[in-house]
């Protein structure tokens, strides 16, 4: 462990233990006849009730209790000690709210309290609410919990934060959580690392499996959530440092709102979206519909996009206790794709920086997303409860991609080496996953116990040609147009059919102590049907079992310490492919082991979150020394550090996020030699060791916003043989925007020092360039 990770372990050490120092001794439970009633009315912004909210009543120290519903919209709690009470209500869709209330003995005191739909909220000054808080989690664990009470790292993207920097990509949103890396993808997918390891694999949608390889939309989304750790024991394969889970917007009863943006600005940006929802109308059917529409250009030569996204959805309640839920999603995605700049001598080559070196003519990324899921939802009784969902999603992707190489000097003069690979590509998902839930106690401790089984099937069919194209120079290149191949140098189809049962167990014990244990068992059938004659099919399967288990201590109300230990497996067909030198290979293992402290703050409006963490990776493929054409399981890799995360806010109004992350990721052993350079003992590619964010805005009352924020990232290798260096940078960021009426207008401005930096890389000669000063106008209008 490195001094730095040292220190920081240390101090955040000394923070828990002056936590528990200082905690207050716990009042005696009143007694006698000291008691009184409190009934809550739930209310959307129209006055129309809100049913289904979780309504918690919390005092001083002492563990939260659930709020009945006596009838529509109203929740009452019997024979309540009397004092002053944290009163929170939690419905999904809308913005979470707190509020302090009184109890007075032997009467029954009435609250109203009115909350604010999530795309709104970070317009409305409620008390104790914030828009950029992390709501009750549920991806971690697949049951609502308190992000207290969860003994894990989850960190939440929420819509309000999205639109107050006027984000447009999964990259633009993902810079705010602490830990996670932006990875260039091939120029052609949404690419991360969490915690040192990445996660192109590792991405869902609604807790199902999203794992195509494509740029994702945000229109659709209500919040992404960020796993952080190994998750296998819910999730099955993959996750080694993580996974990416979108929320969608989904409909709410007893709501209506709608609201439509322009978005334009620098490089002939534009883009128009809307969001329009309607529970109103019916106590059985509500519906919603998002989506957007882009074409736009960037501070890259040649670049240009053009995207469509509709994601319309309905919700039905045949009787009370039941729910049917119908979404569809829509994504036809093109663009240009770029590879970015070579480098020169052990960094980027910044007199590449105005140049692209594909052929803009030919190139060309088609992304097609078609996405139909299906839940139930139903109420068995008062202690248990069935889910099912059943998500299809079809992908083509087709493509065409000249990318720049190596840099050779010709007599004084640089060159560039270009090459050229096409595919066709096909993928479809079909996954169900039934989970079964109750609430039962043994003696003096408190279950909630989750049950389930998901059953998939992923096929994909792909048809790569590899052309050659002719070097050309590094300054004012000429771009000549490659020689494209006839014959497909690969030409395979995979079918992977997995089955994984999983049993989760949260307990608690008293007031202080949680305790959550699980584990996942999975059956992969993985199969390559190679249609090249001179190759033969490939199979493997693989079994295993992913374990967790974690310990909370709740210190006070307000603060938590907790530990955990988890692990997963990475098979050989995990990226949906085989090949020779993996068939017979079995799967990489992935450990982790996490400790930290929680605490509410400013009267539990900002969320403050320190973590300590291991991840070890093992069975790791590399060359075999005996026959490079092999590969062997013994390589090891180990990504340990620091994470500080805060979400919320500090005062009424003053909203903030941020986080900070100091990673150790190192190659432990391997037999890799790359570029002529054995890898071991160095850092893993395409991973920094320091980054960093802050974001926060104030809103006033006659309507106006202002707010800025500052992202940092440390230096890194674009590959693992770390050759090429990546500086650092500091990225400064502002907006402000101003409503009247039901209009608003927003200005953002990215980059306000006009920095020159690398955002991305993909290989030591893909190197992205970041852009200059530049800026977004929204006009938004509201209904």
């Amino acid at each position: 462990m490195s001094t730095a990770v040292r220190f920081l372990f240390r101090c955040c050490l000394l923070v828990a233990s002056a936590l528990l120092m200082s905690l207050p001794a716990t009042a005696a439970e009143p007694v006698g006849e000291n008691l009184g009633s409190v009934e809550i009315r739930v209310l959307d912004p129209t006055g129309a009730a809100v049913t289904g909210a979780e309504v918690l009543i919390q005092q001083d120290q002492k563990s939260p209790t659930p709020v009945a519903g006596a009838e529509l919209g109203v929740y009452r709690a019997e024979a309540t000690p009397a004092g002053t009470y944290l009163v929170t209500v939690v419905k999904p869709g809308f913005a979470p709210l707190s509020r302090e209330i009184r109890v007075t003995p032997g009467r029954l005191s009435l609250v109203s309290l009115t909350l604010s739909p999530q795309g709104l909220s970070e317009y409305v000054s409620v008390e104790g609410a914030s828009p950029f808080a992390p709501p009750p989690v549920i991806s971690g664990t697949r049951t609502p919990m308190k992000a207290l009470d969860v003994p894990q790292t989850i960190d939440v993207v929420p819509q309000a934060l999205i639109k107050s920097q006027t984000a447009l990509s999964m990259q633009d949103a993902l810079a705010n959580v602490p830990g996670v890396m932006p990875q260039l993808g091939e120029g052609r997918r949404d690419q991360t690392a969490i915690r040192g390891f990445s996660a192109v694999n590792d991405v869902y949608i609604d807790g199902v499996r999203d794992d195509a390889k494509y740029y994702r939309d945000l229109s659709s989304l209500e919040q992404i959530e960020v796993v952080k750790g190994p998750s296998g024991a819910l999730f099955g394969r993959g996750s080694s440092g993580g996974v990416l889970n979108r929320v969608t917007k989904k409909p709410m009863f007893g709501s209506r709102f709608g609201d439509v943006s322009v978005i334009g600005g620098s490089y002939d940006r534009a883009r128009i979206q809307g969001d329009y929802a309607d529970g109103r109308a019916s106590d059985k059917i509500a519906y919603r519909i998002a989506g957007a529409y882009e074409n736009s250009d960037s501070h890259r030569p040649y670049f240009s996009l053009e995207r469509t996204s509709i994601s319309p959805s309905l919700s039905y309640r045949p009787h009370q206790g039941s729910e049917l839920l119908i979404q569809g999603e829509f994504l036809d995605d093109n663009r240009l794709p770029d590879r970015g700049i070579p480098s020169w001598q052990g960094k980027p080559l910044d007199d590449a920086r105005p140049f692209y070196y594909g052929y803009p003519t030919d190139d060309f990324l088609e992304n097609r997303v078609g996405s139909q899921a299906v839940t139930w939802q139903q109420s068995l009784g008062s202690r248990w409860a069935l889910r099912n969902v059943f998500r299809h999603t079809a992908y083509r992707n087709q493509f065409s991609n000249t990318l720049p190489g190596a840099v050779t000097d010709v007599e004084g003069e640089l060159f560039v080496a270009r090459s050229q690979y096409s595919v066709d590509g096909d993928q479809r998902n079909l996954f169900n996953q039934l989970d079964l839930t109750t609430s039962l106690q043994t003696g003096a401790v408190d279950h909630m116990l989750l049950v389930g089984v998901e059953a998939g099937r992923e096929t994909t069919s792909s048809v790569r040609l590899t052309g050659t194209a002719a070097s050309v120079a590094v300054v004012d290149p000429v771009l000549t147009q490659p020689i494209y191949a006839t014959t497909p140098a690969s030409d395979n189809a995979f079918t992977g059919q997995y089955v994984g049962t999983y049993v989760q167990d949260q307990m608690s014990f008293g007031s202080r102590w949680r305790a959550l244990v699980g584990g996942r068992f999975d059956y992969n059938d993985q199969r390559l049907d190679d249609r090249l004659p001179a190759n033969s099919d490939l199979g493997r399967v693989d079994q295993a079992f992913s374990p967790r288990a974690g310990i909370v201590y709740r210190a006070n109300a307000s603060t938590s310490l907790y530990g955990n230990v988890s692990r997963s497996f990475q098979p050989s067909g995990d990226g949906l492919s085989l090949a020779v030198n993996n068939e017979e290979l079995e799967p990489e293992r992935t450990t982790s082991y996490e400790t930290g402290v929680k605490a509410e703050l400013f009267r539990h409006r900002l969320t403050l979150t320190t973590s300590v963490f291991r991840l070890d990776r093992t069975n790791v493929k590399t060359r075999d020394p005996l026959d490079p054409n092999k590969l062997v399981l013994v390589g090891e890799q180990r990504s340990q550090g620091v994470e500080i995360a805060a979400a919320g806010s500090i005062l009424p109004g003053w909203n903030v996020s941020g986080g900070l992350t100091f990673l150790d990721p190192t190659i432990l052993r391997s037999n890799d030699v790359s570029s002529g350079v054995p890898v071991q003992g160095n850092r893993i590619g395409n991973v920094a060791a320091r980054s960093g964010s802050i974001w926060t805005t104030y809103t006033m009352e006659r309507g106006f916003t202002f707010g800025g924020g500052l992202f940092v990232l440390g230096d890194w290798f674009t590959s693992n043989d770390n050759l090429v260096r990546i500086d650092g940078y500091a990225r400064l960021d502002a907006m402000a925007g101003y409503r009247f009426g039901h209009c608003e207008v927003q200005l953002n401005l990215r980059n306000l020092l006009d920095e020159d930096y690398y955002e991305t890389a993909h290989s030591n000669n893909n190197i992205m360039p970041a852009a200059g000063r530049n800026g977004l106008v929204t006009v938004r209008y509201r209904f």
